[in-house]
C-alpha cells in the first residue's frame, strides 16, 4: 500500500522523535552515572627521617644587675659587642610603685607586640594559640621553666592579637597612650639608684636565663660520656635572684641525645645531617655535624653529639628540644592507601589501560597521611609513574572494561 505524503511526513517526524528522545535517555542516563575516579601516579623524593629528643649546649656569660628592676637596650637575640650597654638595672625604694612600672611596661611590650599593619587573620591566630598552649603543656610537664617563661608573653601576644582581628582593628593606640602616659608619671615620682649592665664579651644577648648556663657547656658537650648525661638529667638548676640576661658565643653550638642503637643505626659520626627542631619557632633545617656516637652494647644505649655553627634569627635556645634527623632521602611513587589491595598474597593497585582493568603490583615502603609510598618499579608488572590508579571502586578485576 503506498503511503500518501501527508502519512510519510507524519513518519518522518515521529521516527525523529523517537530518535531524539532515544539521545536525550541516552544522554541523561550517562550524565547520572558516576565516572570512574583516577588517581595519577607520581615519583616524588623523601627524606626518612629519625626523631631524637635531647639538651642543647653552648658557652653562655650570665649577666648581672644591682637593682629591683632592670630596662633593656637589646632584643632577645641580638647580637652585642663586647663592652655594650645591654641594659640599664635600677634600685627604686618604693615597692609598690616599682611593681606597677614593670606591670605597666610589660603591657606596653605585648601590645606594640601585637599590632600588626595588615589583615589579622582569626584563624590563623586561633590555630597557633592552640599549638602554642600544646607546646606549654609539653614544656610544663619536662620542667623547662626557660621555654614556659617566654611562651607566657607569646601567648599573651596571641591573645591580644586575636582581640585586634575580632574588632577589626590592627593596632591598640588608645591603650598604648595612655600606659605610656602613665608610665612617665611613674618614672618621674621614682626615686632610684641605676646602674649599666655592660657585656665584657661578644654575642648574642637573651633577657632571660634558666640556671644551666655554667653547666651545660660546650667542653662538656665535647667531653660527654653516657654517665656523665645520665647524671645531668639530675642537675637542678642554679639561678641567681640578680641575673638579668644572658651573652651566649659566637660559634659552635651542641645537641646532645640518648637514645637506642636501633634508632641511631642510620647515623654516622662525622656526617652532616639536615635536621628540624619541631618544638622550635623557627622551622627550617640546620646542618648539624654528628661528631660523636658512643654506643654501649650492653645497655643498648647510644649517645650522639651534634655540633652546628649555625645560628639564625628567630630559633630558640630552650634547653631541653626535639630534633628530626633526615638519615636518608629515598625515591618511590605515592599512591592512595585506599586503593592499595592484597590479592593471592600479592600486594596491588589496579590501574586502566587503554579502557581495561589491570593489576600492578607495588612494594609498600611507608604510609603517611593517607597515601602510600611504594619502591621504584623492578619489571613491567609492577606499578610504574603517570600510571592512572583506579580508586573508590571495590568490584575490580583483571580485564574489566572501565567507564572514564
Amino acid at each position: 500500500m503506498k503511503l500518501s505524503q501527508k502519512s510519510l511526513k507524519t513518519l518522518a517526524i515521529a521516527l525523529l522523535c523517537m530518535f531524539f528522545s532515544i539521545y536525550a535517555l541516552h544522554h541523561i542516563v550517562g550524565a547520572a552515572k558516576e565516572k570512574t575516579e583516577l588517581f595519577t601516579v607520581t615519583q616524588e623524593s623523601v627524606e626518612n627521617t629519625v626523631m631524637l629528643s635531647g639538651l642543647v649546649f653552648r658557652d653562655e656569660t650570665v649577666l648581672y644587675g644591682a637593682g629591683t628592676s632592670c630596662s633593656y637596650n637589646y632584643a632577645d637575640g641580638e647580637k652585642v659587642g663586647v663592652g655594650s650597654t645591654v641594659a640599664l638595672s635600677y634600685y627604686i625604694e618604693n615597692a609598690e610603685l616599682r611593681a606597677r612600672m614593670e606591670t605597666v611596661k610589660s603591657k606596653i611590650a605585648i601590645l606594640e607586640a601585637s599590632e600588626s599593619r595588615l589583615h589579622i587573620d582569626l584563624r590563623e591566630v586561633d590555630e597557633q594559640i592552640t599549638e602554642l598552649r600544646t607546646e606549654i603543656a609539653i614544656n610544663s610537664a619536662r620542667g623547662d621553666t626557660a621555654f614556659l617563661d617566654k611562651a607566657q608573653n607569646e601567648l599573651l601576644v596571641l591573645l591580644h592579637k586575636r582581640e585586634l582581628a575580632e574588632k577589626n582593628k590592627r593596632d591598640f593606640g588608645t591603650e598604648l597612650a595612655a600606659l605610656r602616659a602613665e608610665l612617665t608619671s611613674l618614672s618621674a615620682a621614682a626615686s632610684g639608684i641605676s646602674k649599666a649592665v655592660i657585656s665584657e664579651t661578644s654575642g648574642y644577648f637573651y633577657s632571660y636565663t634558666d640556671g644551666y648556663e655554667g653547666i651545660y657547656t660546650s667542653t662538656l658537650a665535647e667531653n660527654m660520656t653516657l654517665s656523665v648525661f645520665n647524671n645531668l638529667m639530675q642537675a637542678q638548676p642554679q639561678k641567681s635572684a640578680s641575673a638579668i640576661g644572658k651573652v651566649a658565643s659566637v660559634g659552635k653550638w651542641y645537641f646532645v641525645c640518648k637514645t637506642t642503637v636501633e634508632k641511631a643505626e642510620e647515623i654516622v659520626a662525622d656526617e652532616t645531617y639536615n635536621c628540624v627542631f619541631t618544638d622550635n619557632a623557627y622551622k627550617g633545617k640546620l646542618p648539624m655535624l654528628a661528631e660523636n656516637k658512643i654506643v654501649d652494647y650492653t645497655s643498648g644505649e647510644v649517645l650522639i653529639v651534634f655540633s652546628c655553627a649555625n645560628m639564625p634569627s628567630g630559633f630558640d635556645f630552650s634547653r631541653t628540644q626535639r630534633i628530626e634527623v633526615a638519615v636518608a632521602e629515598i625515591a618511590g611513587l605515592r599512591v592512595p592507601a585506599a586503593s592499595v589491595r592484597v590479592e593471592n598474597g600479592q600486594t596491588i593497585v589496579y590501574i586502566i589501560k587503554e579502557g581495561v582493568c589491570r593489576p600492578r603490583k607495588i612494594n609498600i615502603l611507608f604510609e603517611k597521611n593517607g597515601y602510600c609510598f611504594v619502591s621504584l618499579p623492578e619489571n613491567g608488572e609492577y606499578l610504574m609513574r603517570y600510571d592512572r590508579i583506579i580508586i573508590g571502586e571495590k568490584n575490580l578485576y583483571d580485564g574489566k572494561v572501565i567507564d572514564y
